[in-house]
């Protein structure tokens, strides 16, 4: 099926605008973020970058508070067992939720267990790993709950029971992939990964209020050859400022992926400064951003698995990547999606940091286009969609207060 075949199914199937949705094409200017431009919120710049990366002001508590330690100890799991980036976040956002919500209740030690019970339902294979890390870090997991603690470990998991998670199903996920040209392929035994994603349980943004994707631009279309071009200047620009910052932006699979790496930014941009190093304001901190990011990798991933749109390199192999290839389709990119919804959370939750947090988004976005596995509509659209989903999360957080 074409992509043009593709976008009349998909349109279809849209909800309509008065059940919430809307398109990203229609989003306002003014939904732009105010600390970059409409220009750099819709195009990658390809200049050879200032630092690499934005690290102005970095500076983290002398002391982890219980809260950090435990997205700390979801990071090792996630180097470990090297999850696609979906379900990553969905590990961070089920601990730091636990947690927040537990500590609202009790102390660090009672929310330590609660978020301890969380993590090793979530990755029960992991239990040793994940008890020796406690031990290192100094936190205990066994202490005594109440009924009402108790009652939070078993709402996450009642919903880690039913929010549609499953392991990865390779060969049903591909029986369904288109195989026309322009179409992204299976490499080296590895992928797709997180499939299913889009069809996970939002947290905040409700699937049916997410943004209307536009469709890619048709194989073969001039539209597609310009992308196509794009994509080969970036890649001649590459140089070794662009190189470490796509390293330090990476989020491959061993790595603490994408939602670790903005977890890990709002620790040291803001752990010690504005959150104070206080472990409740840091758990909710935590649990506001990872909600959020859980959310725009399901909307993003739910765009990818419409169109299944070929990476760069697999269209023309001139192209140089400064890393593998995802295994997963390219539009839109998961990078440009979580960072824009990661800056408007953070934005919200530390303003004082709002320039920050959108020139760390606009970097982590142009990294993929300069690494050359993204095309320059993967990140534009991409973060478009992540910007309303970022809106959206943070009007669903304001509502929690």
């Amino acid at each position: 099926m074409t992509f043009r075949a593709r976008a009349m199914v998909v349109a279809a199937a849209v909800v309509s605008t008065a059940c919430g949705g809307t398109t990203v094409a229609d989003t306002p200017a003014s939904t732009v973020p105010a600390a970059t431009s409409t220009a750099t919120s819709t195009a990658t710049s390809t200049a050879a970058p200032a630092s690499a990366p934005v690290t102005t002001g970095t500076t983290a508590p002398a002391v982890t508070p219980p809260s950090r330690a435990w997205i700390e100890i979801v990071e090792e799991t996630v180097r470990l067992d090297r999850p696609g980036p979906a379900s990553s976040a969905r590990r961070y956002a089920y601990v730091a939720a636990s947690y927040a919500d537990a500590r609202a209740l009790a102390g660090a030690d009672e929310a330590g267990a609660v978020a301890h019970r969380v993590l090793v339902a979530l990755v029960p294979a992991d239990r040793n790993v994940v008890d020796a890390a406690a031990t290192r870090l100094g936190l205990r997991t066994d202490a005594a709950l109440t009924p009402t603690l108790d009652s939070v470990v078993q709402r996450y998991l009642g919903r880690m029971a039913t929010d549609g998670w499953a392991p990865d199903d390779n060969a049903a996920a591909l029986a369904g992939a288109p195989t026309s040209p322009g179409h992204w392929r299976r490499l080296d035994g590895k992928g797709p990964l997180d499939a299913t994603a889009g069809a996970w349980t939002r947290w905040l943004v409700p699937g049916e209020r997410e943004p209307v994707v536009p469709a890619p631009p048709e194989f073969g279309s001039e539209a597609y050859a310009a992308e196509q071009r794009k994509v080969s200047d970036a890649v001649r620009r590459r140089d070794a400022a662009w190189q470490a910052i796509i390293e330090f932006w990476g989020g491959a699979p061993g790595t603490q992926a994408p939602a670790g790496i903005w977890l890990d930014r709002l620790w040291t941009q803001a752990g010690a400064t504005f959150l104070g190093g206080d472990d409740l304001r840091v758990a909710r901190a935590d649990s506001a951003l990872a909600r959020a990011m859980a959310d725009a990798f399901m909307g993003c991933w739910k765009v990818k698995y419409t169109w299944w749109t070929a990476r760069p390199s697999m269209v023309d192999p001139t192209v140089t990547v400064a890393m593998a290839n995802p295994p997963f389709p390219g539009y839109v990119s998961g990078h440009s999606t979580v960072s824009a919804a990661a800056a408007s959370v953070l934005s919200w939750l530390v303003p004082e940091r709002r320039d920050q947090w959108w020139a760390d988004a606009a970097q982590a976005r142009d990294s993929r286009l300069m690494a050359g596995i993204h095309f320059e509509i993967d990140n534009t659209a991409g973060f478009a969609l992540g910007t309303a989903i970022g809106d959206l999360a943070v009007a669903a957080l304001e509502a929690e207060r």
